[in-house]
């Protein structure tokens, strides 16, 4: 469940005064993406309910790899293959 907020301020006189700034956060964005994106809002779920154990952290790359394609395609990826790679070995030894 997500919802917004905006401030308001009640002037002495009684006016009331919006917030101007109506720029999104980062995390706003984030949660923007997710909402459209199953296996990144599956990842970030995981990443903030799950101990960050070495299993944890495995059931994570796998929410992230379903999005991009299975292992293959995450490793298609130039900045993934050595970083998953790396991460891999090291939690299954």
């Amino acid at each position: 469940m997500r919802g917004r907020a905006s401030a308001v301020v009640v002037q002495a006189d009684g006016g009331i005064e919006e917030s101007s700034d109506s720029r999104k956060s980062g995390a706003d964005e984030v949660l923007e993406v997710a909402a459209q994106n199953e296996p990144l809002q599956r990842a970030l779920y995981l990443y903030g309910k799950l101990d960050h154990n070495w299993r944890g952290l495995y059931m994570i790359l796998e929410a992230i790899e379903d999005g991009n394609g299975g292992e293959r395609g995450l490793i298609a990826k130039s900045w993934a293959a050595q970083p998953v790679k790396n991460f891999k070995a090291t939690a299954n030894s």
